[in-house]
């Protein structure tokens, strides 16, 4: 129920509304406290969502080379 209230607080329809269908991203930068909500909840399931904990990370991530290989780190229990 809170969900609720807060997806309607913050109007997310109407913002939703704003983005030309294309859009299918989004990323989501929660100011302080924020990031303790599920913000990406809010959103319709048309959406793939990112969330950064600043966008100065982001734009860490955006200049990185893409030419590196990508790694798992997998941990289980070895019983």
């Amino acid at each position: 129920p809170r969900l609720k209230q807060l997806h309607d607080l913050l109007q997310i329809p109407n913002i939703e509304a704003l983005f030309s269908s294309n859009i299918q991203n989004l990323i989501l930068i929660p100011h302080r406290d924020l990031h303790c909500l599920p913000l990406n909840a809010l959103f319709s399931e048309r959406f793939a969502i990112a969330l950064l904990p600043s966008l100065q990370i982001g734009l860490t991530l955006a200049q990185q080379s893409h030419d590196r290989t990508p790694f798992l780190l997998c941990v289980e229990d070895p019983a």
